[in-house]
């Protein structure tokens, strides 16, 4: 391989890094809760974050729970596919 080719091969490497990495899934993250926040089974609000939960779609749908028991209810009914569950923890809120 010439000297001068190696610029071109390069570029064209790096071009095809930069189309896999534009396709790759984008990261889910939880959605933060606010004070109007409503639980999506119970309707109740979501006004003690230790026990909130939620889970995001891979179409980036969230559904927010105000504890676990009406998430795991919810789930048993509409039972979605592709998400990623989130839940806090209980000590920080997190």
């Amino acid at each position: 391989m010439s000297h001068s080719s190696r610029p071109i091969l390069q570029l064209a490497l790096l071009g095809l890094l930069s189309l896999f990495a534009a396709c790759a899934a984008p990261e889910i993250k939880p959605v933060e809760l606010h004070a109007e926040d409503m639980c999506a089974h119970c309707k109740m609000a979501i006004s003690e974050k230790q026990y909130a939960s939620e889970f995001v779609t891979a179409d980036g749908d969230a559904r927010k729970f105000d504890d676990l028991g009406c998430m795991l209810d919810y789930l048993k009914e509409k039972k979605p596919q592709g998400a990623t569950f989130f839940v806090n923890d209980y000590n920080t809120k997190q």
